[in-house]
């Protein structure tokens, strides 16, 4: 499978899990990233899912954030400002991006 294919692949993907996911979750995650775009430093999506999780938000899958996040970066003015390892121990060591409001630069 080449580069191009999976990146599509994962777009689908984030693309299903958006429209499978529970409207309150979607309209709660949505307020969660609006807030975190105001931090100077920025947040990633492991700080959105543990906002949602402390207001005991919930989806069935995690990936309707990432379609999330590309929908916000447009809307919101964000900035990907690096890459980091996740704090989630699901995501094994995996890397998450870091986002940053233009506001800020």
């Amino acid at each position: 499978m080449t580069n191009r294919i999976g990146h599509q692949l994962a777009i689908e993907g984030m693309d299903r899990a958006w429209r499978n996911a529970a409207t309150d979750w979607k309209a709660t995650a949505s307020q969660v990233i609006e807030r975190l775009a105001d931090r100077p430093e920025g947040f990633t999506s492991d700080d959105v899912l543990r906002e949602l999780a402390l207001l005991e938000c919930f989806t069935h899958e995690n990936r309707a954030l990432g379609s999330l996040m590309k929908t916000s970066a447009k809307d919101l003015g964000l900035r990907k400002v690096g890459m980091e390892e996740s704090t989630r121990p699901e995501r094994h060591g995996g890397v998450v991006a870091r986002w940053r409001s233009e506001k800020f630069f």
